[in-house]
């Protein structure tokens, strides 16, 4: 329990972010979801702003309360979501309370998931609103409210608003939560996700073209469909099989059988070491080229004495999912610590690594979650330990991206997450090179950024060339032509005729 006793100074700064959290979220709100403007001003509520014990912004109620009695609504959250992982495009969290909730949920999603919020109490999303920014959020569509008493026709409306939204694959349950509350929400949202579904697949890019029914509506009006990492495989039935389908492939693993393309379909690689994959997926070499990323512009040669990782990061922590799993847990234990202790263990792709332990311990491929040990586990756990052999080498590093300074050991290293073009091409102004933290085969985009990059097969050859980019003694790799709309409607064109 709590009683208002605010010192004026910290009042008002309290009141100052409070008006301007409010104010960016009602102009992107203006575009997404407009209806919501007129339930969160009207609602009948005073709450009185306040900092809260960690720092975050929330709010007493009318009774001079923490809101929900939570003094610690960040640290809260971030102790309740640890494990969050959400595998599909879209998930629905039940009843959230506080704005440190949802903003917890979002940062641990990647960029390209949404959430929608389902918050059967408008004073909630008001005080949510109030304490914090969520504009980035809501231009980017990874944001979505339903809410008050009639939060499933709000629901229902906003899928019929967005039709190419795809419905949530996944619940978000808080600990918070009352167990009827979520036996009465999760039947009735459903529901609702049932009335919808029709057609809908999986994603695209942008969460609101996600679905199947969407990219159909589009292609109608096209003459070729042109996707990074997602080719007709992912999408079986929604585009005709003889118009081209354009596949942009930024990493090796997204390379399709042949067998599901139709006739007129190409590839284009970032990479042309790749060239070897798409032979061995029996693709014919007339129908792949390559296109490399957009080059940035040279880098001011300041001589930084600093390496540069830029990639996101996770907790690794064993999912609550595979608590009815012995053998996956211990599957789990032992590649954590064979890869912390030696990343470069991995000499092949993380796939088939992860398919030759799992034939090693005797684990089963049926009702095996692949995608959960190789994002949740096999990725960070492959990034944080080549990264914490520069830090016990004593090789200056900097680490850009989210989840850094989430872990004690990498916290004063972590120079915070990357959120625009611009960002990004400071960056490379700051740091004398980059170091390639991919599992193998590599090849990430990162080589195309003008810089020296550091990449390396074990932990001795890591730190040598560290040295030597730190000393001047590197350079950068020569840089691929780009993919242009030039180059894919050639491709396009030439396929058409042939085909």
């Amino acid at each position: 329990m709590a009683i208002s006793t605010l010192i004026p100074a910290a009042a008002s700064r309290a009141a100052d972010a409070t008006r301007a959290n409010l104010q960016a979220n009602l102009r992107e709100l203006t575009r997404t979801q407009p209806r919501l403007i007129a339930t969160i001003e009207t609602t009948p509520l005073d709450p009185e702003p306040v900092y809260a014990r960690d720092g975050s912004l929330t709010a007493f109620g009318p009774d001079g309360r923490w809101w929900h009695d939570c003094s610690v609504p960040l640290r809260a959250a971030e102790a309740m979501l640890a494990t969050l992982d959400v595998k599909g495009r879209v998930a629905c969290m039940l009843a959230p309370t506080l704005g440190a909730q949802v903003r917890v949920a979002l940062d641990r999603m990647r960029p390209d998931q949404a959430l929608v919020a389902l918050c059967p109490d408008a004073a909630d999303v008001r005080v949510m609103v109030e304490s914090h920014d969520f504009s980035a959020g809501l231009i980017a569509h990874r944001l979505w409210f339903a809410w008050g008493d009639d939060w499933v026709e709000q629901l229902r409306c906003l899928f019929d608003e967005r039709p190419g939204l795809a419905t949530p694959a996944q619940f978000v349950r808080l600990p918070t939560t009352a167990a009827e509350d979520v036996e009465r929400m999760v039947p009735a949202a459903q529901a609702v996700f049932a009335e919808v579904n029709a057609g809908r697949a999986r994603e695209v890019n942008d969460p609101t073209c996600s679905s199947a029914l969407a990219l159909l509506q589009s292609a109608g009006d096209c003459h070729a469909v042109c996707a990074a990492d997602t080719s007709r495989v992912d999408l079986p039935g929604v585009v005709p099989d003889h118009m081209p389908w354009v596949t942009w492939v930024t990493r090796p693993m997204s390379i399709p059988p042949v067998d599901s393309a139709g006739r007129a379909d190409v590839l284009v690689l970032a990479d042309p070491t790749w060239q070897r994959s798409a032979q061995d997926a029996g693709w014919p070499a007339e129908r792949v080229s390559t296109g490399g990323w957009p080059v940035a512009p040279a880098a001011i040669d300041s001589s930084p004495q600093v390496l540069g990782v830029i990639t996101d990061t996770l907790a690794v922590a064993m999912p609550e999912a595979l608590g009815e799993f012995s053998s996956h847990q211990l599957l789990w234990t032992d590649i954590a610590a064979e890869l912390a202790a030696d990343p470069f263990s991995m000499r092949d792709n993380s796939a088939s690594y992860l398919e030759r332990q799992m034939k090693r311990r005797g684990v089963s491929a049926d009702g095996f979650d692949s995608a959960l040990f190789l994002d949740r586990l096999i990725f960070p756990t492959y990034v944080q330990a080549v990264v914490r052999f520069l830090i016990r080498e004593k090789v200056p590093v900097r680490l850009f991206g989210r989840g850094w300074d989430e872990t004690h050991e990498f916290r004063e290293h972590a120079a915070g997450p990357v959120t625009s073009r611009a960002a990004f091409l400071r960056i490379r102004e700051e740091i004398a090179a980059v170091v390639d933290v991919s599992p193998p085969p590599g090849g990430h985009p990162l080589h195309r950024l003008g810089l020296p990059v550091v990449r390396a097969d074990s932990a001795r050859e890591l730190i040598a060339q560290a040295r030597r980019a730190l000393a001047g003694d590197a350079t950068a790799p020569q840089p691929i032509e780009r993919i242009s709309l030039a180059t894919i409607g050639a491709r396009v064109r030439r396929e058409g005729r042939h085909g």
